[in-house]
């Protein structure tokens, strides 16, 4: 038994699936049967039952996985602090994840724990992503759409609501909930990261509804945008969680529930790639936790 098998065995866990798995790990099918097949033998019991050409964790296997995860855990801190002595370019973990988001709380997160890793938040757009996931130039990344690809892995880590912000004087405030179709006469402003990030565009939404959007203000930032609500009198689209945070003073909050105005985060990454960097494994568990509780927290 070595680590190899074992995190062969957790990824197939995962799918429930072996071929679903053996893409991802980029080796052929007979190959990544033969492993678990030994494993299997070592261990002197089965781990999946057979259902038809599927598979299904059984009760050994559930048990094994959770020892297989600790292990898995154990030997990746362990990788990580001898891998983070050399001067090498393994403490540099680069990803993309929303410019919508709270970037230094995140940084100052990882760098309590890991103080000598060199964090590069990429600026891509989003048809390029699965290409620099594929080729080892970007460790993972989150995005507000999935990625249409049986090459990489993606996981939905949240849903969270988008709204309007409007300022607090406008006429718009007085609406507590309200349709996308209700702004169809105003002016919009909107972040130019949007497309990069596969977060919901709003000129998609208001199409939707049956209007253009109106947008006369592009901003780098959050920030921008609710400058932009507050001096200038503009309507801005974000998600709800991302104004965690934020002083809202003269903004109003008002919610939609069309189905169009839910946001799906997906973290996504490329398993055969991701796993010869264990530095980069650990930070994109920190980043998925963190965004999880950041959505967790303005929801409750």
């Amino acid at each position: 038994m070595n680590i190899e098998q074992l995190r062969y065995f957790q990824l197939t866990a995962s799918f429930q699936h072996m071929s679903k798995a053996a893409d991802m790990l980029n080796i052929s099918q007979p190959a990544l049967g033969s492993n678990i097949r030994r494993l299997e033998i070592e261990l002197g019991v089965p781990l999946f039952d057979r259902v038809g050409r599927n598979i299904v964790l059984n009760s050994y296997g559930e048990e094994f996985l959770k020892s297989a995860n600790s292990i898995i855990d154990i030997w990746s801190e362990a990788t990580i602090k001898l891998k983070s002595m050399r001067d090498d370019n393994s403490n540099t973990v680069t990803f993309r994840m929303p410019s919508l988001s709270n970037f230094d709380a995140l940084q100052q997160t990882i760098y309590e724990k890991y103080p000598k890793c060199i964090l590069v938040n990429d600026d891509l757009y989003f048809e390029e992503l699965e290409s620099f996931l594929l080729d080892g130039k970007l460790d993972f990344c989150i995005t507000g759409r999935a990625i249409e690809s049986e090459k990489i892995i993606q996981k939905k880590i949240s849903t969270t609501r988008n709204a309007m912000l409007v300022k607090s004087t406008s006429p718009y405030a007085a609406y507590e909930r309200a349709n996308v179709a209700d702004f169809k006469d105003a002016l919009f402003c909107d972040l130019a990261s949007n497309r990069a990030s596969g977060i919901s565009e709003l000129p998609q939404v208001c199409d939707a509804a049956g209007f253009d959007a109106d947008v006369v203000f592009v901003g780098a930032c959050v920030a921008d945008l609710l400058d932009a609500v507050k001096f200038r009198g503009l309507v801005a689209w974000l998600p709800e969680y991302i104004l965690k945070g934020y002083q809202l003073d003269g903004i109003s909050i008002v919610e939609l529930d069309e189905p169009g105005c839910y946001c799906n985060l997906y973290m996504t990454w490329c398993e055969g790639q991701l796993l010869q960097k264990p530095l980069a494994y650990e930070i994109r568990e920190i980043v998925e936790e963190y965004f999880i509780s950041r959505v967790n927290e303005y929801e409750s």
